[in-house]
C-alpha cells in the first residue's frame, strides 16, 4: 500500500519517478503507473506548474497528453471553487432524482466495509489504511453509494473528505458532482466487467449487485428505491470499525492554527497574483490574501482566516541561490528563459549569431504556386512545396534565410549556385537533386568545390541525403520527396543548426508509447513512420506512408522511430517523437 512522508524531500522523489508515457498507457488499473502526487500537491509541498515543469524537462509534453489533462482537471476545479466559493457544496444542477430521494447519513455495512461487494469493500479498506485511494476505485465506491445506496453525494463526499490525505475540497467534492450527474451532462456508471478490466483479482465482484449490465444499472440509478444490501452480505468478511478522524494530528510537532493568530497584527492585504516583495518597515511575517478579508464600516480590517508565519511570502533565494548558475552556455533561449533572466536583473546576455543560410531547389520539373493552374500543369511538372516548408523551418529555428529559388538541371548553373552562396553563407541547404538520376548534378558540384562527407543514409523515408563542405560553407543536401525532405530536416538539420548556434543538448527527446496499428513489413533501413495519438495515449499509423505523402506529416503528431528489421504489432512498445518536440 502506498505511504507518503509529509516533506519536501519526499514530495520531489516521487516527483522524479513519474513516467508519464506508462501513466498515459496504465493510468486506469489500480495497479498502474499513477503519479501519487495528489497529497503533496494538496498540502503544498509541490504545485502544479512545479510538476508540470519537472516532467516537461525530462519528457515534453504537448497539451493533449493524458498527464497534462489529469493536472488540468486539476486546477479547473480549484478555479471552480475560487469562482464559486461555498457554491460547490451544493449540486450545480438537478441530478436524476430529487434531492430529498437520497439518504443524508452513510450506511453503517459501507462505514465498515461489509457490503460482500469486494471492490466497495477493499475500497473502504484501504481508504481507512493510507489516506488514499486510486482514482477509479473512488468513482467506483461514489458511483455504488451514491447510485446504489441513494446516499446524497455531498454527505458520501464528506464522509470521503475526511479519511483522505489528499483531501482537496474542489477536485473531492466536484468529482463526486461529477460522479453523481450534479456536475455533469450524465451520471458515472460501472458494473463488475469494468472492476475485472482494471482491478487484481481480490477486487473482482462476480454475482453482486454490480454484476449486471449499464443498461440495468442506469435503470437502478434513476429509480428512488435503494439497491437490497442484505443481498451481497453473505460474502462479507468480518466488518472494521471506522476509524476516529482527529480534528487535529496526533503528532506533537504539529498544532491547529489558533484563529486569534493574527488579531491586533498589522497585515498587508495581497492580491493572490501579486508576487512583490513585503513592504520595507511593517514587520510583517505573514501575508493574507484579500479574498480572504473584510472591510468593515469603521475602516477596520477583519481577517477570516488564520495566518501562519511565513505564509504568502516570497523569500529570497527560494527561485535562485546566490552563486547558483542560472542559464548554463548552451541554454536556448525561450520565453520562461529570457522572463528568469530577467528576473535577475539581465538587460543583456550574450547569445550566439544566427546562422546565415543559403536555401535552393533543384528540378527543371519544379513550379511555383500561382505561375500555372493545377489542370494546365505540363506532364511531369510538379509544385515546389519544399521550398515553402523548408523557408517555415528555417525562420522558426532563428535562421537568417537567403532564398535563391529554383536552380535548374544544368551542371554549371549548380555549380555557380553554390559557389556564389557560399561566399555569404554558413550553410547551404538544397532540395533535390541528391539522387543518382541523370540530372542530378548538386554531387559532382559539391566535390568540384569542396568535399561531400556523406551521401546516402540507411533512413527511410531519407535515403538521398548529402553532408560535405562547399570551400567554408557546410553543405547539407535534403531528398526530393516533400516527406523525405521533411523528415530529415526535423532529424538530422534542425539538431545541426542548433548546434551550430551553441546549443548543447540538441538531440529530439522520445518516448515510449503503445502501438495501436500492425507494421508487418520488416525493412533493412531505420523507419520513421507517421503516426498520431488517438484518445487513449496510444498511436495510430497514417495508412499511406510514401515519401510523397505529405499530407501525413500534417495528419500526424509525430514519428515512430522503427529500428531496421522490426516489425510492429498492436500493443508493442515503440519509440515515439513528436513533432511539438521537433518543432520546438
Amino acid at each position: 500500500m502506498p505511504s507518503f512522508e509529509p516533506t519536501r524531500p519526499a514530495a520531489l522523489a516521487r516527483l522524479a519517478t513519474v513516467q508519464p508515457g506508462e501513466y498515459a498507457r496504465t493510468r486506469n488499473a489500480l495497479d498502474g503507473a499513477v503519479t501519487r502526487l495528489s497529497p503533496y500537491l494538496t498540502h503544498g509541498l509541490l504545485s502544479l506548474p512545479e510538476v508540470f515543469a519537472a516532467v516537461h524537462v525530462r519528457h515534453p509534453l504537448d497539451a493533449r497528453h493524458k498527464l497534462v489533462f489529469e493536472l488540468g482537471w486539476r486546477a479547473y476545479y480549484r478555479h471552480v471553487w475560487a469562482h464559486l466559493g461555498d457554491g460547490i457544496q451544493q449540486s450545480l444542477h438537478a441530478g436524476l432524482l430529487p434531492e430529498e430521494a437520497y439518504q443524508t447519513g452513510m450506511p453503517a455495512d459501507v462505514l465498515e466495509a461489509r457490503t460482500g461487494v469486494a471492490a466497495i469493500d477493499l475500497a473502504v479498506r484501504e481508504l481507512y489504511a493510507t489516506g488514499y485511494l486510486h482514482n477509479h476505485a473512488r468513482m467506483w465506491l461514489a458511483s455504488y453509494v451514491v447510485h446504489l445506496r441513494k446516499v446524497h453525494w455531498h454527505t458520501a463526499a464528506q464522509w470521503m473528505l475526511a479519511h483522505l490525505l489528499d483531501g482537496d475540497v474542489a477536485s473531492n467534492h466536484l468529482s463526486w458532482q461529477w460522479v453523481a450527474g450534479t456536475g455533469s451532462s450524465k451520471p458515472y456508471l460501472f458494473n463488475a466487467d469494468n472492476v475485472a478490466k482494471y482491478a487484481p483479482a481480490p477486487w473482482h465482484s462476480p454475482g453482486t449487485v454490480i454484476d449486471t449490465s449499464y443498461e440495468a444499472l442506469d435503470r437502478m440509478a434513476r429509480s428512488s428505491t435503494a439497491a437490497n444490501p442484505r443481498l451481497d452480505h453473505h460474502r462479507a468478511e468480518a466488518g472494521l470499525p471506522q476509524p476516529e478522524v482527529m480534528v487535529a494530528p496526533a503528532d506533537d510537532r504539529w498544532s491547529a492554527p489558533e484563529p486569534t493568530a493574527v488579531a491586533g497584527r498589522d497585515v498587508w492585504l495581497l492580491h493572490p497574483w501579486s508576487l512583490g516583495a513585503t513592504p520595507q518597515g511593517m514587520g510583517a511575517d505573514a501575508v493574507v490574501m484579500q479574498e480572504d478579508c473584510v472591510v468593515q464600516d469603521d475602516g477596520r480590517v477583519r481577517v477570516q482566516t488564520a495566518a501562519q508565519p511565513g505564509q504568502w511570502i516570497r523569500r529570497s533565494g527560494e527561485d535562485v541561490m546566490r552563486g547558483a548558475v542560472v542559464l548554463p552556455q548552451g541554454t536556448r533561449l525561450n520565453p520562461a528563459a529570457l522572463g528568469l533572466a530577467a528576473s535577475i536583473g539581465m538587460a543583456q546576455l550574450p547569445v550566439a549569431r544566427r546562422p546565415r543560410v543559403a536555401l535552393f531547389s533543384t528540378g527543371d520539373e519544379l513550379v511555383m504556386p500561382g505561375q500555372v493552374a493545377p489542370q494546365d500543369m505540363a506532364p511531369g511538372a510538379i509544385y515546389n512545396s519544399n521550398r515553402f516548408f523548408l523557408k517555415a523551418l528555417l525562420t522558426r529555428l532563428g535562421c537568417e534565410v537567403s532564398d535563391l529559388g529554383i536552380v535548374p538541371d544544368d551542371r554549371a548553373a549548380t555549380v555557380q549556385a553554390l559557389r556564389e552562396a557560399a561566399h555569404t553563407h554558413d550553410l547551404i541547404l538544397t532540395s533535390g537533386g541528391v539522387s543518382v538520376g541523370e540530372e542530378d548534378h548538386i554531387k559532382p558540384a559539391v566535390q568540384s568545390l569542396g568535399s561531400l562527407d556523406l551521401w546516402q543514409i540507411a533512413i527511410k523515408p531519407g535515403k538521398p541525403f548529402a553532408h560535405g563542405r562547399v570551400l567554408d560553407a557546410h553543405f547539407i543536401g535534403l531528398p526530393g520527396n516533400p516527406v523525405s525532405s521533411y523528415v530529415t530536416f526535423l532529424l538530422l538539420v534542425r539538431p545541426f543548426l542548433l548546434k551550430l548556434q551553441g546549443m548543447s543538448n540538441s538531440a529530439p527527446a522520445s518516448r515510449s508509447c503503445r502501438a495501436d496499428f500492425s507494421w508487418p513489413r520488416a525493412d533493412k533501413r531505420r523507419e520513421f513512420l507517421r503516426v498520431r495519438l488517438n484518445a487513449d495515449g496510444d498511436l495510430e499509423l497514417f495508412a499511406n506512408q510514401s515519401s510523397g505523402v505529405l499530407t501525413s506529416a500534417v495528419w500526424g503528431d509525430g514519428l515512430v522511430d522503427n529500428p531496421p528489421g522490426q516489425t510492429i504489432a498492436p500493443g508493442d512498445a515503440v519509440r515515439f517523437i513528436s513533432f511539438a518536440e521537433l518543432l520546438a
